[in-house]
């Protein structure tokens, strides 16, 4: 594998084949919320 670079260590998988990645996990436990909240 070779991934691209960045700091993100979190990704929410939107169901929908996107994904949303995050810093830190806050912004990871956020994004599961809204994920929760919109599904």
């Amino acid at each position: 594998m070779n991934p691209a670079e960045g700091d993100a260590l979190y990704f929410v998988s939107r169901g929908d084949g996107t994904h949303h990645f995050s810093r830190t996990l806050r912004e990871h436990n956020n994004a599961v919320n809204r994920y929760i909240r919109n599904r």
